[in-house]
């Protein structure tokens, strides 16, 4: 099965919408002048400066003449926002599919989560492939690695993604669309597939292979992680600065949480904006560990708990002395 979905090359064009406005205004504002019946206009030649009345605005009336400007409007931002319909391109006589096992699949708006999702998606594409075709499977992890090559054993091709696992980082797709590609055989045309919930940066977009089917995973996109934590000896305790990034589409209140040595010493609530990140600072008491965590209610789930915590040496540990016995050449 095919789908289709009609999407926008350039969605900035649509700003031009904006020009209905001043159309609008213009028939708004458009003077009109009251008719009055009069007997004589001879008493007013003695009046020096001309005298007018007119109401600067008035209601909006549809006219031909505003329905054919709007529409021209309409049109014009249309054309610049150049509508396009997307078709998912039928897979390949040998189709391999790239699987997105980074930290982010590991978040739980899936079935339990992404990973699982991006797995039951490829077992349905594998379905899709002609009569005879055979499949690859490459993990995009921290260490890219293939599974499974050039096999058309579709129990094969369900026990090898059942494997899979997230890791706890960012993917390598470059090392993993290079794998891909290099699975190329004469003996077939090769197709790729991509299943991930995104993250990819330009350049590696760039490097996709030609022709990649995208499939994304995952519906939402409310995670939060605490991405830095510092820790400075200050006075007789410590200083800690914790970077807490929003990598959801609006504005949040997060409660973030700072133990030391195993003991909550500090529990702050912080608003932090769409994509944006905040710093919190918070005077501590001397010890060994710093740990930070983001606390997350009923109303503020975070769909990856596993990047909520943070952890920071407190203390610097005394020198040692080590004394070597025997021959030093």
């Amino acid at each position: 099965m095919i789908s289709l979905s009609l999407s926008l090359a350039n969605p900035a064009g649509l700003a031009l919408l904006g020009l209905a406005i001043p159309v609008i205004l213009l028939h708004i504002l458009r003077p009109r002048r009251q008719s009055v019946t009069v007997s004589s206009t001879f008493l007013w030649r003695s009046i020096e400066r001309p005298v007018s009345s007119a109401s600067p605005w008035q209601k909006l009336r549809w006219s031909l003449l505003l329905v054919a400007q709007l529409l021209a409007v309409v049109l014009l931002a249309l054309a610049v926002a150049r509508p396009v319909q997307l078709e998912a391109a039928a897979l390949s006589e040998h189709t391999v599919f790239i699987v997105d096992a980074s930290g982010s699949m590991a978040a739980l708006d899936g079935n339990p989560d992404r990973l699982q999702q991006a797995v039951d998606r490829a077992i349905e594409l594998r379905d899709e492939l002609p009569s005879g075709g055979i499949a690859s499977i490459v993990i995009a992890s921290e260490r890219p690695r293939v599974v499974l090559t050039a096999s058309d054993d579709e129990s094969a091709f369900s026990s090898a993604l059942r494997t899979v696992e997230t890791t706890s980082g960012h993917a390598d797709f470059a090392g993993a669309f290079s794998l891909a590609e290099s699975l190329d055989t004469s003996s077939a045309d090769i197709g790729f597939v991509l299943l991930s919930d995104g993250g990819l940066t330009d350049d590696e977009e760039q490097l996709m292979p030609p022709g990649t089917r995208y499939e994304k995973v995952g519906s939402q996109n409310v995670n939060r992680a605490i991405t830095r934590v510092d820790v400075e000896a200050r006075g007789s305790g410590l200083h800690a600065r914790v970077t807490v990034r929003n990598f959801g589409d609006s504005e949040v209140t997060q409660d973030i949480r700072i133990d030391v040595d195993g003991i909550t010493v500090s529990d702050q609530a912080v608003k932090i904006g769409p994509r944006s990140s905040t710093v919190v600072d918070a005077d501590l008491p001397p010890g060994d560990r710093v740990e930070a965590y983001l606390d997350a209610g009923a109303a503020n789930a975070d769909l990856l708990p596993a990047d909520d915590v943070g952890v920071a040496v407190g203390a610097s540990r005394p020198d040692l002395k080590v004394l070597i016995a025997g021959d030093t050449r």
